[in-house]
């Protein structure tokens, strides 16, 4: 369960990531 949940956060950081790299 809670490596799930290590795994949602670590997708949700990728995507952010993403985001600001495309931004900038």
């Amino acid at each position: 369960m809670l490596g799930s949940f290590l795994r949602q956060q670590t997708k949700l950081f990728n995507e952010i990531d993403n985001s600001i790299f495309l931004i900038a």
